[in-house]
């Protein structure tokens, strides 16, 4: 029995390990993407703040940015693949429409 439980114990960290390197992964790319976005653009200096996160509903990351001269907006780049990626601007909540900071970020 101790057996048993030992190698299922073993078995669940190995799937767990590969899950989390997957994942750890799959955000380094979301990173380079945005980052070579970030610089095709010029908007590098323009950055107040930035993260990325994990959206569990769809099983993608995405990057959550403040501008300077926005910090009251909500920048959110959703990445699909390298080609195909979709941006957003929020304020207090709401979807605004806007282009600014947002340039080709629709799906292709």
């Amino acid at each position: 029995m101790k057996k048993v439980l030992v190698i299922l114990f073993i078995v669940l960290l190995i799937i767990g390990s590969i899950f989390l390197t997957v994942k750890y992964f799959e955000k380094r790319t979301v990173e380079r993407h945005f980052d070579s976005y970030l610089e095709e653009h010029s908007y590098q200096n323009d950055i107040l703040s930035r993260e990325t996160k994990y959206d569990f509903k769809m099983g993608k990351f995405y990057t959550r940015v403040y501008f300077k001269k926005y910090p009251e907006r909500t920048y959110e780049y959703h990445y699909f693949s390298k080609e195909r990626f979709f941006g957003a601007a929020y304020e207090k909540g709401a979807e605004i429409e806007t282009t600014e900071y947002l340039k080709n970020a629709k799906y292709p």
